[in-house]
C-alpha cells in the first residue's frame, strides 16, 4: 500500500532513472557515499546541483547528462541541494511498476536479439564455423593479421568481438566488420553444438546495432533497428524501452554494456541487497533492514558521518584535498578501507580513471 499501482509518467521515468544508479552501484559495489563525501566541499551533507551531478557523472554508472539532469532535478523538488538521505532514501525505495517496467524491456531485447540472429543467419552472416578473412585492421599487429583466414570459434560477449582460430592454431578476437565471410557455418552445426543460442543472439544485436563499427550509436539510430524488427512496439514503449538502455554522457546507447546486461541473469531486488551486504556498494550493511529516514543527517554530519558510516580525513593527504577513508561503526564490523579521491573516482567501463 505503500506504492501507488500506476506512477504517472514522469515519476516512472524518474524511478526508473534511480532504480538504474541502483543496479550499477550495487553490480559495481561502488561506494558511493565516498564519492559525495568528496564532493561535499562544506561538510553540510548536502550536494549542491553542480555537485550532485558531477559526482554521478564521475561513477560512470550508464547514465547520460540528461538523465542525470533529470534524476537531481526529480529529487531535488523545491529545495536547491540534495541531502544524502534524499539520495540513499530513494535508491532503497522500489516500486511493483518499475520492476514491471524492467522485466518488460528485457523481454523485448531478448525477441530484439533473437529476430537480429534469424535475420542474420537468413542473409549468411558470421556464425561459429564460418570461414573467415581478417580484413581492415589499422594498427601495427593488426596490419599483420589482414589477410589472414581462420574459422569462427564463438561470440565473446563480454568484449563484442568474434574469436577466430587461425590456420596456425592462434585465436584472435576481431570485431565483426572487420571479418569477410569466405564460407558460411555449415548447416549441420546448429547453435547449441557450436555455442550458446542467447551468445549468438546478441551477437546479431551488436551487428544490427554497430553497422559502422561505432558501439555508441545514437538513439534515432537505436530507436529505427528496433521499429525495424518490432514494428508492434508503439511510440510510447519505443520511447520507454530507450530510458531503460545505459548511455555514455551524450546520450547515446552504450551497446557493450547493453549487451552486457542482457547476457547477465535478471537482477531482483533480493539479489540487490545480497551484493549491497557482500561490501561496498549500494548501503552500509547496518542498513539492510531498515530505511533511512529523511533529514536525520545533521549540517555538517556528513563529513564526519553518514548513514552510520565514520567518514574521516586519511592520513594521506590534507583534508580539504577530499581524501577520505570510510569504516562502520557497529561493533565487531571489519574495517575495510575505501578511499575516493575527487575529481577522479574508478571508471567500471576501462579499469581506469575518469577524470571529471
Amino acid at each position: 500500500g505503500r506504492w501507488r499501482q500506476v506512477l504517472e509518467e514522469d515519476e516512472l521515468r524518474a524511478k526508473l532513472l534511480v532504480n538504474r544508479i541502483r543496479r550499477a552501484l550495487s553490480v559495481r559495489r561502488q561506494n558511493w557515499l565516498q564519492v559525495f563525501a568528496s564532493f561535499d566541499a562544506k561538510g553540510t551533507g548536502q550536494l549542491g546541483e553542480m555537485e550532485f551531478e558531477r559526482a554521478i557523472k564521475s561513477m560512470a554508472l550508464g547514465l547520460s547528462d540528461e538523465e542525470i539532469r533529470e534524476v537531481r532535478i526529480y529529487l531535488q523538488g523545491a529545495g536547491t541541494c540534495l541531502s544524502v538521505d534524499q539520495f540513499g532514501g530513494a535508491l532503497y525505495q522500489s516500486s511493483p511498476e518499475v520492476a514491471k517496467t524492467e522485466d518488460w524491456g528485457r523481454s523485448v531485447l531478448l525477441d530484439l536479439a533473437r529476430k537480429a540472429r534469424s535475420a542474420s543467419q537468413t542473409s549468411g552472416g558470421i556464425a561459429p564455423g564460418a570461414t573467415v578473412r581478417i580484413q581492415g585492421l589499422q594498427s601495427a599487429a593488426g596490419l599483420r593479421l589482414n589477410g589472414s583466414e581462420g574459422i569462427v570459434d564463438r561470440w565473446d560477449t563480454g568484449i563484442c568481438r568474434w574469436i577466430v582460430r587461425l590456420s596456425d592454431g592462434d585465436c584472435k578476437a576481431i570485431r565483426n566488420e572487420n571479418l569477410n565471410v569466405l564460407c558460411v557455418a555449415p548447416s549441420s552445426q546448429a547453435p547449441s553444438q557450436t555455442a550458446d543460442a542467447g551468445s549468438l543472439d546478441t551477437a546479431a544485436l551488436y551487428n544490427l546495432l554497430c553497422q559502422d563499427g561505432d558501439t555508441a550509436v545514437l538513439e534515432l539510430v537505436f530507436l529505427d533497428s528496433v521499429k525495424h524488427l518490432l514494428p508492434n512496439l508503439d511510440d510510447v514503449q519505443l520511447r520507454r524501452l530507450l530510458l531503460l538502455q545505459p548511455k555514455n554522457p551524450e546520450g547515446k546507447v552504450d551497446v557493450p554494456e547493453l549487451l552486457s546486461q542482457l547476457a547477465s541473469p535478471p537482477m531482483g531486488d533480493h539479489t540487490l541487497r545480497r551484493a549491497s551486504a557482500r561490501g561496498a556498494g549500494l548501503l552500509p550493511q547496518h542498513q539492510q533492514q531498515q530505511q533511512p529516514m529523511a533529514g536525520s543527517v545533521a549540517p555538517g554530519a556528513f563529513a564526519t558521518r553518514a548513514f552510520g558510516y565514520d567518514l574521516r580525513p586519511t592520513t594521506a593527504g590534507p583534508p580539504l584535498q577530499g581524501r577520505w577513508a570510510s569504516s562502520p561503526r557497529r561493533a565487531g564490523a571489519c574495517s575495510p578501507t575505501w578511499v575516493a579521491a575527487p575529481h577522479a573516482v574508478p571508471s567500471p567501463r576501462a579499469g581506469a580513471r575518469a577524470p571529471l
